[in-house]
């Protein structure tokens, strides 16, 4: 008997203590579900819902500026494209004559031929009027004529009496 009384004593703290062991698993897999259902929740759901609440726009700005600059380089080709075709333009336009005659325009006071040089007759001279008979007596076609030293063909001169005569040294050879 007292082993039947020992057998049903140990038999019964056996189930009491494995009901103990049951319901310490049951609650170890209770708290063990709790908790990776917890921690799917915050890298599923909640981790998303921090980082969006932390964000301070960073996305956004970074948006916007790369548009900017991606907006800025279009611009910068167009405008280069847009400065070749103006210079392309320019080129095929140049036109020298044209040039020549506004630049003489815009200045003309500049390049408008200069009062004509008078005679000036030295201390007892007796010419005092001085005056070509045709174009030919224009400066380069009379140095072209002849030498340095000689003056240009068909010069007269008006003499103080008033007497309208070819001067000797400038006679006519043909």
């Amino acid at each position: 008997n007292t082993l039947c009384c020992f057998f049903f004593q140990r038999q019964a703290k056996y189930t009491e203590n494995r009901l103990k062991a049951i319901k310490a698993r049951n609650e170890y897999l209770l708290a063990l579900e709790a908790t990776n259902a917890s921690v799917f929740k915050y890298y599923i759901h909640d981790l998303s819902d921090l980082i969006d609440c932390c964000d301070l726009g960073y996305h956004a700005s970074l948006n916007r500026a790369l548009r900017t600059f991606l907006s800025a380089e279009l611009n910068l080709e167009q405008s280069k494209h847009e400065g070749l075709d103006a210079i392309e333009n320019a080129v095929e336009n140049l036109d020298a004559n044209s040039d020549k005659q506004r630049l003489m325009e815009m200045y003309n006071n500049v390049f408008c031929p200069p009062m004509k040089f008078e005679f000036q007759p030295h201390m007892g001279d007796m010419v005092s009027l001085c005056c070509c008979s045709s174009s030919a007596c224009l400066l380069p076609s009379s140095l072209i004529d002849g030498a340095v030293g000689r003056p240009p063909v068909g010069l007269y001169f008006w003499e103080a009496e008033g007497s309208f005569a070819k001067g000797s040294w400038c006679e006519d050879k043909k």
